[in-house]
């Protein structure tokens, strides 16, 4: 919109990538988020059937590892990005694919993910300036700092 000073933006009423039952689970996570309470998913009534699945496990890996002999598309409905550092570690240690909504990724926000990053740099290679061209250095150096 700043590049296109006369974009117009319309708001959809409903959403047509997923069925009711989605919106459903999608509300209950967005209702939880203070900041998006004004917000409500509501699917188109033409938009396929999503079949929602629960699965409550003390081990991620094991929920995501069945999750992967599974057809189809798979979704994981957070709070937050923080909440999905764990699940994304798993699913790549997995080699399943994955991404988020936006592209983004939250592990190198993580106080962990930084300080484990710094940790290897110099144990491993004794040199911090192999981060000066990664191109999350920022998020990184802030996460360890954070801890440091």
């Amino acid at each position: 919109e700043r590049h296109y000073p006369n974009t117009k933006v319309f708001q959809l009423s409903c959403t047509f990538r997923f069925g009711h039952e989605l919106s459903l689970m999608a509300n209950s996570v967005i209702r939880r988020n203070s900041t998006k309470l004004t917000k409500l998913c509501v699917s188109h009534p033409s938009t396929p059937k999503t079949e929602v699945r629960l699965h409550f496990d003390n081990c991620l890996s094991k929920v995501l590892s069945n999750l992967s002999v599974s057809s189809g598309t798979q979704a994981i409905l957070s709070r937050t990005k923080a909440n999905l550092a764990e699940a994304e570690i798993v699913l790549r240690l997995c080699g399943l694919p994955y991404r988020y909504l936006n592209g983004s990724s939250a592990l190198h926000t993580r106080t962990e993910i930084g300080i484990l990053v710094v940790g290897v740099l110099l144990s491993v290679y004794g040199d911090l300036r192999l981060l000066e061209n990664h191109p999350n250095k920022q998020a990184i150096v802030y996460g360890f700092l954070k801890e440091a």
